[in-house]
């Protein structure tokens, strides 16, 4: 089981949740479970990454496996964000305040306009209409 969530600032409450949310995960269904924390901004993402002291003396430690912006592709390729659409709406997330977010946002356009699924296009346009700076909208899909 994993539990996946977007992490945009330092937030102290979530080095106490994050282990709770693992641990009634793992008991509710009797299997391993992880925190997986995608954290656009390099600085939190290293922030995030740090192990979490459950005991306070470090021998009861919890890490949460974070995706940071140096480990998510920057797509800006048409055709590779048509042929990778989850890794573009990664991608948006990870990159769309960067210098790449024009490029990463029309990958991501085109990217959603490709899905046939109403569900999986809307979810791909809500990652990159929310990730983008309003500065880099709109797109043009040339």
């Amino acid at each position: 089981m994993m539990i996946f969530e977007v992490q945009l600032t330092r937030d102290t409450d979530k080095r106490r949740t994050w282990s709770a949310y693992q641990a009634v995960l793992r008991a509710q269904y009797r299997c391993p479970a992880m925190v997986v924390v995608l954290a656009p901004d390099g600085g939190v993402a290293r922030w995030c990454a740090q192990p979490i002291d459950l005991d306070g003396r470090g021998t009861s430690v919890m890490r949460p496996t974070v995706i940071g912006p140096s480990r998510v592709p920057v797509v800006t390729d048409l055709s590779e964000a048509v042929r990778t659409p989850g890794v573009t709406a990664l991608s948006v997330i990870a990159h769309g305040h960067s210098e790449h977010a024009l490029e990463v946002g029309r990958a991501g356009l085109r990217a959603a306009q490709s899905l046939d699924q109403p569900v999986r296009r809307c979810t791909l346009t809500w990652s990159f209409t929310t990730s983008m700076p309003q500065r880099a909208k709109p797109w043009s899909t040339k």
